[in-house]
């Protein structure tokens, strides 16, 4: 059927668990280095999660090892979304704050999304990217703020806070 309607079949994951061997969380580049390498099928650009969602994803790869871009750097980028609402949101890194938890920024939001007092909306993944399978989980934001253009809304993302403290992380591999 996929076939004969032209659609691409749905993307497979294979997961390769990986342990971390060395981090780097200080300044714009926050990243870490796993004990997985070309050998082991890994390459650059795959999706990188843990139990609590997406990490990062790997920013070079060599033989035994491959440095991972942890989604709190500033040059991590990816498409999301608003968990419930299928329109695209774009997630950008922006830095580990002092206390040591890790935060990105949301913008693109549309400006019909309005979050109540006292809740939070999760922000989740979307597989317009290629990296990620859609819905996993990214973080939550509270508060909403209007861009500078006012044509969208922009917020912080709070991530988890083990983020600073994993000890095995998960490669994606298609």
């Amino acid at each position: 059927m996929e076939k004969e309607l032209e659609i691409n079949p749905i993307d497979r994951f294979y997961p390769q668990l990986t342990n971390i061997s060395l981090r780097n969380l200080s300044g714009w580049n926050q990243f870490f280095l796993v004990n997985k390498g070309s050998n082991a099928g890994v390459q650059k650009g795959q999706g990188v999660i843990s139990s609590f969602g997406i990490v990062g994803r790997v920013d070079q790869v060599n033989v035994r090892f491959s440095k991972i871009q942890l989604i709190t750097n500033h040059n991590f980028r990816i498409v999301a979304h608003l968990k419930g609402d299928n329109r695209p949101v774009i997630v950008t890194g922006s830095g580990i704050h002092p206390g040591g938890y890790g935060t990105a920024l949301l913008s693109d939001i549309p400006l019909d999304i309005i979050i109540p007092d006292g809740k939070t909306m999760e922000v989740v993944s979307s597989n317009l990217g290629g990296r990620y399978p859609k819905g996993l989980h990214i973080g939550f934001i509270k508060h909403l703020q209007p861009s500078t253009d006012g044509l969208f809304k922009t917020a912080e993302i709070n991530l988890h806070e083990g983020i600073n403290k994993l000890g095995e992380v998960t490669i994606l591999k298609k």
